[in-house]
Formats: C-alpha cells, sequence, structure tokens
C-alpha cells in the first residue's frame, strides 16, 4: 500500500470518527432536551408555577441552536468525507485538511429549519406556548 492510500484511509477513519462524536452528540442533547422538558413540566404542574414554563422555553430554544450547530457540522464533515472519497484517485490529494468554514452550502440556518430539528423542538416549544396561552385565558 503506498502512502498516499494510508494517507487517505487515515483520513478517512479520522473523518468518520469526527462525524461519530458529532451525531453522538446530537443525540445527547436531543435526550437532555428531553428530559429537562419532562422535569420543567411536571414541576410546572406540581408546582402551578408559570416561571418552570418560560424557563423551559428558554431552555428549548437554546437547546435547538445547539443541536443545530452540532448537526450543520456533522453535515459539512460529511461533504468533505464525500469529496475526499471522490477526489482520492486525484494526484494532489489534501489529506487531514479540514476546513468547514469554506463550505457555503450548508447553512446553520437551514439546518435550523431542517426536519429533524424542527419536528422534535418545534412540538416541545409549541406545548410550552399553549401551556403559557392557556394559562393566562
Amino acid at each position: 500500500m503506498s502512502k498516499k492510500e494510508e494517507y487517505t484511509i487515515k483520513s478517512l477513519e479520522f473523518l468518520q470518527n469526527i462525524i461519530a462524536r458529532l451525531n453522538n452528540n446530537s443525540f445527547n442533547i436531543k435526550v437532555f432536551a428531553t428530559t429537562i422538558f419532562g422535569l420543567l413540566i411536571t414541576l410546572y404542574i406540581e408546582k402551578k408555577n408559570i416561571l418552570f414554563i418560560y424557563v423551559c422555553l428558554v431552555c428549548m430554544i437554546m437547546f435547538t441552536l445547539m443541536d443545530s450547530l452540532y448537526l450543520c457540522n456533522e453535515r459539512k464533515f460529511r461533504k468533505i468525507y464525500e469529496s475526499l472519497i471522490k477526489s482520492s484517485k486525484d494526484k494532489d490529494l489534501k489529506v487531514f485538511q479540514y476546513d468547514i468554514n469554506n463550505i457555503k452550502d450548508i447553512t446553520f440556518f437551514n439546518v435550523t429549519v431542517s426536519y429533524s430539528i424542527l419536528l422534535i423542538y418545534l412540538s416541545m416549544i409549541s406545548v410550552l406556548i399553549f401551556i403559557a396561552i392557556f394559562y393566562y385565558n
């Protein structure tokens, strides 16, 4: 096996590990957000204090932004991974050079309004807004 092939394989393994970590962090954020959501809703039901709903709403917005950031970075690294596979036959292969800032077609906003983010967080935020409106009426 040539040095170029070794570097390509190591580079692909390195990218796979980065993508797996980002994916795992995104999943952990969803789990933590769901746990906090359940906890604060339970506290609201028990104490009847609207402050728990507002705190939960702020937390869900923050979790949405954090999860979107991890998902955005994951998609950018996936794009680098795919381009590395496509260009692995090139002579001037640049391994271990991953600049995700040069990828302009995957934006934070597009990821935030994607199905995988909106389905989870928008449903939780909608429940919180419904409870907050129902509480005052």
